[in-house]
């Protein structure tokens, strides 16, 4: 006589049933999880970790340093733009005092002095219809930094109209030939403005 359900009276009462055998998946899935959470949440705590400990050993390579370092002594820039901080007007994003101009862009700051700006210029953001739908401005200085900053209409208007007074020898308006200067003959453009500052500048001295 074998092992028969029926044999044993139990034919009526044995049920269907499956076995479990995914135990090792279960595991493999924990493994993954952990993996991931490694990845996504220890590695990127890891990496902010090193960066404050580098910039905290070499204050020189935190942004703000690396903003201010293209014009000259640091801690004495630092203080200049601090100095003249509470009389700068807000313009959107954009902040400008009697002497410098600066906004932030992704956590980084963007320091312009405003005798060194040679081309400010707004653009409009077109969809496929040819229909606006975004703004920005850019503004380049002699020392080859070039910095785009989305704005409202408004906003971009209203620091043109601000700038134009206070550094009149910059170019302005956007034109493709003042794109081909800068992004092939840069020195020459930059040259160009810096001598019409100079006579300006001259020719407002003589005036006084």
């Amino acid at each position: 006589m074998g092992w028969d359900a029926r044999n044993l009276g139990l034919g009526d009462t044995l049920l269907p049933f499956t076995l479990d055998a995914t135990g090792r998946n279960r595991i493999a899935d924990g493994w993954i999880l952990a993996i991931v959470l490694v990845v996504f949440l220890w590695l990127p705590g890891f990496w902010l970790l090193c960066l404050a400990v580098r910039r905290s050993l070499n204050p020189l390579s935190h942004p703000l340093a690396r903003a201010l370092a293209r014009f000259g002594a640091q801690a004495e820039i630092a203080a200049a733009v601090e100095a003249e901080t509470p009389q700068a007007q807000r313009i959107g994003a954009a902040r400008m005092s009697p002497n410098w101009l600066w906004f932030y862009t992704f956590g980084t700051l963007e320091l312009f002095r405003l005798d060194d700006i040679v081309w400010v210029h707004k653009s409009d953001q077109l969809d496929s219809s040819g229909n606006i739908v975004g703004c920005a401005y850019t503004v380049c200085d002699c020392h080859g930094v070039s910095v785009t900053v989305q704005a409202s209409q408004d906003e971009a208007v209203a620091l043109l109209a601000a700038l134009k007074p206070r550094i009149p020898w910059t170019h302005f308006e956007f034109s493709s030939e003042l794109a081909d200067r800068w992004e092939k003959n840069r020195a020459a453009l930059v040259a160009e403005v810096m001598q019409r500052r100079a006579r300006m500048e001259g020719h407002f001295r003589s005036s006084d």
